[in-house]
């Protein structure tokens, strides 16, 4: 069995991994293969994302004390922990990064 990297046949172009990027990166594109992740496979959703959600939510949680907190998490984790904040009684703040 060859792999995708060896066959010209299979081989993805430049242009085809940038929109296949770009389509994961859409936030909308996420929570739709979330929903099938946890549809079909609902031990590894929770495995995988809910629990880990879960956790870093509280340790977001607990550093509170310290005033503002900045966090970077991937994508797939965007909307389960900001649920668990809010829960906790946390705001979402959005800061824009200028453009270069």
């Amino acid at each position: 069995m060859r792999s995708s990297m060896e066959g010209d046949s299979t081989k993805m172009t430049k242009d085809q991994l940038t929109t296949y990027v770009e389509t994961v990166k859409a936030r909308e594109n996420v929570r739709a293969i979330m929903s099938q992740l946890k549809l079909y496979a609902p031990e590894l959703y929770q495995a995988m994302v809910a629990e880990r959600d879960e956790y870093m939510a509280r340790g977001l949680d607990s550093l509170d004390k310290f005033g503002t907190t900045v966090a970077v998490m991937g994508i797939a984790h965007l909307d389960g922990v900001e649920g668990s904040l809010r829960e906790k009684g946390w705001e979402p703040v959005s800061i824009p990064c200028p453009a270069k």
